[in-house]
């Protein structure tokens, strides 16, 4: 009996918890049970009942709480003043803080909480529409303040022994970030920070701080999270913030100017689990001492200057989720310890000198989401497991890569990306390619890929941009390609295609140096988002078709070096493209902007012909990749987070593309 009543009244306990979380309720005592007589049994029935109602008295029965109690006369003035300074955009923010409130309870000034005595414990302003400095803020006067959360304002300004003012020795939580806070980053802390002893959580991310990260702040020996990221630091990392931050779980200074080595002192941060020191000036080596970082979770080392290989002891990591090493100057080969970290969902090696050929016991990566080893020196097969079946991103672009597109790679049913350019990879482009139902962006480009491609349609592709450019491919036009609906970017550039342009063509179309014949399609003119066509350097005839003037978004057009003959449409967009290239060694045109009257006697400029064919296509080919890479932004808009890496990268410095979608 005693047991039944005692897990009765824990499960209740929880139940009221989810109500009244703010009450501690003190664990009863089991009750026993009495002897087994009839009288016994009664007075035991009895007690059973009275303990049940007694146990429901205490959970009703409200507790004092924070909610009725008035807040300090001085600390509401000291509110006020600083409320005071603050611009008044808007609605004007924090309105229930007024003098009227002054002797009114806690709970009706908005995002303070208070303790029993009425003293502020707590300021939760995230996001509240503040705009001011700091400068009238006197910390000093709330003793007892455990946590200030000012993020996602526009405090501009942190002046000089604002926050130094701070002596609550209570002060666990700290975030100004999202501000905007410019000055230097000693005035936006405590002048002593040995006195704020319990300070767990500091957030000063997202402002314009500068200096070096003060080496005052290892006496905060109870930090936990650190984060200081997109500022304007500079100067070297203090070990001694290793040494003595044994509790630390997230350490993040990322896109800053910090310089030196990563401090092989970062091996006593044992609770580390994120670590991102991405887009500074770091130098050096990855000291062995990262193997001690046994909970690390998210290791981002990107975009600095890193050197040497990366140290054998990171097969000691085995709960990493994800590997930025991106854009460094990383050389050796792959260590194999790597592939003991099953865990691992983001793998990001590209942009670095790594050499050798890659392991095929990358196969044990089971739970990858996204593989970058582009933009190194690796050579040889590529290994035809990947392990991973849920892989959303694969780029292995840029390297000496040999052999056949390996078919095992249409197995990855979720794959969106994949890059494989700049290879030396033969043979024909696989059919079970188009079949793969989330692909979006797919380039084969600058191999030595052959043959036709598939010449089947399938209906409702997810592909939105389609490179094959510089290979071998024959026949004529994809028919597959009409399946692509939402195809955005094609280049087909630098092949053997030959036959005529059908008339259910797609989005962007470069087919520079190919064999295309016959007419450009009227449909042309449905593609009203249109912004780019170069159709240059193939063998197309007629005329111009006159609906062209329809593309009221074309920036970039080159029809040049073909056989096209007839007056030059005008009108709405074309007006704006007065370069008389575009038209370049077509015989047979004539009107604006060419200096060739038609029959009809159109009015027309000067012709700018110049140079040998040879000197044009290097002109044409250069304004092309100009157009290309600088014609519309946004193909991809970066994320994020935990898989943020390769999708928006790949796009925004490769491709450029029309598209805009989030790839997680």
């Amino acid at each position: 009996m005693g047991n039944g009543i005692g897990i009765g009244i824990q499960d209740f306990k929880s139940k009221s918890r989810l109500h009244h979380h703010h009450r501690f309720i003190h664990p009863l005592p089991i009750v026993t049970p009495l002897a087994s007589n009839p009288k016994t049994m009664q007075s035991s029935s009895t007690l059973k009942y009275i303990v049940h109602v007694s146990v429901l008295l205490l959970l009703c029965t409200p507790l004092p709480s924070s909610g009725s109690t008035r807040i300090q006369h001085g600390e509401a003035e000291s509110l006020l003043r600083w409320k005071s300074t603050l611009s008044a955009p808007s609605p004007t923010p924090i309105p229930s803080w007024s003098p009227a409130s002054s002797s009114s309870a806690c709970s009706t000034w908005q995002g303070v909480t208070c303790d029993a005595a009425g003293h502020v414990a707590e300021l939760n302003l995230p996001g509240a529409g503040l705009h001011g400095t700091l400068a009238a803020l006197d910390l000093a006067a709330f003793p007892a303040l455990a946590r200030l959360d000012l993020r996602r304002n526009s405090i501009t300004a942190v002046a000089a022994g604002a926050a130094a003012n701070v002596s609550s020795s209570n002060l666990t939580y700290l975030d100004l970030s999202q501000n905007g806070l410019s000055g230097h980053i000693l005035d936006a802390l405590p002048s002593s920070p040995a006195a704020l002893h319990e300070l767990s959580y500091l957030n000063m991310s997202f402002n314009g701080l500068y200096g070096t990260i003060p080496r005052s702040l290892a006496a905060m020996r109870k930090m936990t999270v650190f984060d200081v990221s997109r500022n304007k630091l500079n100067g070297a990392t203090p070990p001694d913030l290793f040494q003595n931050w044994t509790e630390l779980t997230q350490f993040r200074v990322q896109n800053n100017s910090i310089a030196g080595s990563i401090p092989p002192a970062i091996g006593n941060a044992t609770k580390l689990q994120i670590l991102r020191f991405s887009r500074n000036q770091l130098t050096g080596e990855i000291p062995d001492e990262i193997g001690n970082l046994a909970s690390l979770q998210g290791l981002d080392l990107s975009q600095n200057f890193l050197t040497g290989p990366i140290p054998h002891s990171v097969g000691n990591l085995t709960v990493l989720v994800v590997m930025g090493l991106y854009s460094n100057c990383f050389t050796g080969m792959i260590p194999p310890e790597i592939f003991n970290l099953t865990e691992l969902r983001v793998m990001d090696l590209g942009a670095n000198r790594f050499e050798g050929e890659v392991p095929a016991a990358i196969s044990s990566l089971k739970n990858l989401y996204a593989l970058d080893l582009s933009n190194n020196m690796f050579r040889g097969t590529i290994p035809s497991d990947l392990g991973s079946r849920q892989l959303l991103s694969i780029a292995l672009a840029n390297n000496s890569f040999l052999g056949e597109f390996p078919v095992s790679f249409c197995q990855q049913d979720s794959l969106e990306i994949l890059d494989m350019s700049e290879n030396q990879l033969h043979g024909g482009v696989p059919t079970c390619l188009w079949h793969l139902q989330d692909l979006v962006f797919m380039d084969l480009s600058q191999n030595a890929f052959s043959g036709n491609v598939s010449m089947s349609a399938h209906s409702n592709s997810p592909l939105e941009s389609v490179h094959l450019e510089d290979n071998s491919l024959t026949g004529e036009y994809p028919l597959v390609l009409k399946g692509c609906k939402r195809l955005t970017i094609l280049d087909l550039g630098g092949n053997q295609f030959s036959g005529t342009i059908p008339s259910w063509i797609g989005d962007s179309n470069p087919f520079i140096r190919n064999r295309l014949s016959g007419g450009i399609p009227k449909e042309i003119g449905n593609l009203k988002i249109l912004e780019s066509l170069d159709v240059s350097w193939n063998e197309l005839s007629g005329s111009i078709p006159s609906n062209i003037t329809n593309l009221l978004s074309l920036s970039s057009l080159n029809l040049s070096n073909n056989h096209l003959s007839g007056e030059i449409p005008s009108g709405y967009q074309l007006r704006t493209l007065t370069d008389p290239t575009i038209y370049g060694n077509n015989f047979g045109l004539c009107g604006f902007p060419l200096n060739i009257v038609c029959p009809n006697g159109s009015n027309s400029t000067l012709a700018l012909i110049r140079g040998s064919r040879d000197n044009q296509e290097l002109e044409i080919l250069g304004w092309y990749y100009s157009v290309l890479a600088g014609a519309v932004f946004g193909f991809w808009l970066w994320i994020g987070t935990l898989l943020l890496f390769k999708p928006w990268r790949i796009a925004i410095f490769r491709y450029i593309d029309h598209i805009q979608k989030k790839i997680m």
